[in-house]
């Protein structure tokens, strides 16, 4: 997001203009099962499963979080950032790595 930040200040093409950040949406079972391959041989248990609609529609009763979860389930989320790329010049990250060093950085 630094990045974004600086090469908004020095390109005159991205004054006024909204930039989405994002290399790609993950599910919560696609962030468990990349972090499960990489962190399981260390001995942490990384939950893979998804949770059941029910359940999170019945939390989502008792917590404000769940209920929101509970609005977007199953639904695909489609986010083009394209022009971050073209206007900024932005290359992503790949999101293992990304996650990876999120994960890394929570165990120090």
């Amino acid at each position: 997001m630094a990045e974004a930040h600086l090469q908004c200040i020095k390109r005159d093409k991205a004054q006024g203009k909204r930039f989405l950040l994002c290399n790609r949406t993950l599910w919560m079972r696609e962030i468990g099962q990349t972090l499960n391959e990489q962190f399981a041989h260390l001995g942490y248990t990384i939950p893979t499963a998804e949770s059941r609609y029910c359940l999170v529609k019945f939390f989502g009763y008792f917590r404000a979080d769940a209920a929101k979860v509970a609005v977007y389930w199953g639904r695909e989320m489609h986010l083009n950032s394209q022009r971050s790329k073209d206007v900024l010049g932005i290359n992503y990250r790949p999101t293992e790595d990304s996650l990876r060093e999120m994960a890394e950085s929570l165990m120090d």
